[in-house]
């Protein structure tokens, strides 16, 4: 129960570090853009948060980034706000599919340690989704201060390197 508390105070403040780093610079971002990615966050954030509104949620988010990526696929120029936001939206969009997905050796987070045990299996993919959030807030708010070219790379490794080192690691010793 202390780790379902961690995890909604992990996501709140993530979520609220981001509107508040997202109010001082919106001036460079386009106000639509920002809008449909405050929109869908808060979406994954109820997803996250309550199980009984998932698969409508999920359905929405489906929809949603469906025609997000084909709106940004008409549009030849992306311009580098665009760019970030579906960045951060692919990275909202693996986590919510993340926690979808069912043992199998074939799609997901696999290394020897997830292969072995179902339950691995489905505490690495939560900590992913969990993780989406706070990591995709993370990159619109610092590309905002540094350079984004090293701050994107970095939170993708962070996003992928953190839960396998927990499913090799730290989820072992949890079961001894």
């Amino acid at each position: 129960m202390n780790n379902l508390h961690f995890s909604k105070c992990l996501i709140w403040g993530s979520f609220v570090l981001f509107l508040v780093g997202y109010y001082f610079a919106n001036h460079q971002y386009s106000n639509i853009f920002g809008i449909i990615y405050i929109l869908f966050t808060i979406i994954q954030v109820f997803m996250i948060l309550n199980n009984c509104v998932k698969r409508p949620l999920q359905f929405i988010l489906t929809i949603i980034s469906t025609v997000f990526i084909l709106l940004c696929s008409l549009n030849t120029q992306i311009q580098h706000d665009l760019s970030l936001f579906l960045i951060c939206a692919g990275i909202l969009f693996i986590g919510n599919l993340s926690t979808s997905l069912a043992y199998n050796p074939f799609i997901g987070i696999r290394i020897f340690s997830t292969r072995n045990d179902p339950k691995n299996w489905q505490a690495t993919h939560q900590l992913l989704a969990l993780l989406s959030i706070p990591i995709s807030c993370g990159i619109l708010l610092f590309c905002t201060i540094f350079n984004g070219n090293i701050i994107v790379p970095s939170a993708l490794i962070i996003w992928v390197v953190f839960p396998i080192i927990y499913s090799v690691w730290i989820y072992p010793k949890k079961l001894l």
